[in-house]
Order: structure tokens, then sequence, then C-alpha cells
């Protein structure tokens, strides 16, 4: 899914006279998996993963069952969202260290928005790139990965676009 937008966009980006961007877009599509190999995986969703979506972790991403660490994002208020930010980043540097620092890391975001977002922004803030994001699907019952987002990478082209 992930990558249909990302292809989508790509597209249109490619359309509107735009084909740096466009070309960027398309080698995001590319990127070697092999890549996410030996990085943490941080599961904020507040749900354990499913042995299949660990297989599949392993078998898609190169991502290792040892790797993976659950945080629980918890409940957030409206009202405190940069404090809770705050709280799960520093469970995070807690867990994996400078990696959060380099931007050697996966999250599986947080299902509430409002949380999710401002978290990603406070990352970007405190560490100056975004985080690699892992997209669930529903698969049946369970929620499996599909995809490894890089919002730096999209980040990046759109600022071309605003220069």
């Amino acid at each position: 899914m992930a990558e249909e937008i990302a292809m989508k966009t790509a597209t249109l980006a490619f359309e509107k006279g735009f084909p740096k961007i466009a070309e960027k877009l398309k080698g995001f599509l590319s990127r070697k998996h092999s890549q996410f190999k030996g990085l943490p995986l941080i599961n904020m969703s507040g749900h354990s993963l499913v042995p299949s979506a660990i297989e599949k972790l392993e078998k898609k991403f190169g991502i290792r069952r040892h790797q993976i660490y659950d945080i629980n994002p918890g409940d957030a208020k409206l009202d405190k969202l940069i404090e809770h930010s705050q709280k799960l980043v520093e469970e995070m540097y807690d867990t994996i260290g400078d990696n959060l620092l380099t931007g050697q890391y996966l999250i599986i975001p947080p299902g509430f928005s409002p949380l999710s977002l401002c978290l990603v922004s406070f990352l970007h803030g405190l560490a100056g790139h975004f985080p690699l994001i892992v997209v669930l699907g529903k698969e049946g019952k369970d929620y499996l990965p599909k995809s490894i987002v890089d919002l730096q990478i999209i980040r990046d082209e759109a600022r071309k676009v605003r220069s």
C-alpha cells in the first residue's frame, strides 16, 4: 500500500514536471530490504506482533525476533501529547541507545494518530531526522508488515520542491 502511494506520487511528480523528484521516489521504492538487517524495531502499536508478523519481518526485511522491542504507548491525553511523546522517546533511548540519535532504527507507531504524529515530530526535532516506519496491514484477523516507509527521503524530496 505504501509502495502504491509512493509510486502514484512519483508518477504525479513526473507528470507535473519534477522528474528528479520522481526518480528519487522511485529509488525509495527500490531500496534493498537487506539494509534493514540488524536495525532494532520498536513496536509501539500497543499490540504484540503475532508469530506470522515476526516471520514476515525476518523474511522480507531481515529483522530478527531478538531485534524487536515492545513499548506500550499507554493512554495519551490530547493536552499532554508533548510530555507523553517525550516519555516514549526516553523509553526508546533506554531500549536502543544511540541508535535513536543516528536514525538506525524502525518503529511501528502508535495507532492513535495525534500521538503518532507528535512522536514522529518529536523524534525529528530531537535527532534531526525522521524514523523509518513499518506499515502494518490487516490480513485475515492479524496485522502483518506490508512495507517500510522512509519519511526522511519524502521530506528531503518535498523540500526540493519548496525551494
